[in-house]
């Protein structure tokens, strides 16, 4: 994933083993520009959803610039 907007987005990941088990990620800043690859947490099976919120005022964007 990538920050393809002006302000910085905190990216959050939600993965667990196995469905019901949900884990949230620490956030982490997605600053203008920057690319991010999301896997599940360590030791955990499946991504399940990616959370993304702008840091600052302002609408984020972001774009997906590959998937394995």
């Amino acid at each position: 994933m990538r920050n393809a907007g002006r302000i910085a987005v905190t990216v959050t990941t939600v993965s667990g083993e196995r469905e019901g088990d949900r884990r949230l990620s620490a956030g982490s800043e997605l600053y203008p520009g920057q690319d991010v690859t999301l896997r599940p947490g360590r030791g955990l099976k499946y991504l399940f959803d990616i959370l993304v919120r702008s840091a600052n005022d302002g609408a984020g964007a972001i774009e997906v610039v590959d998937v394995d």
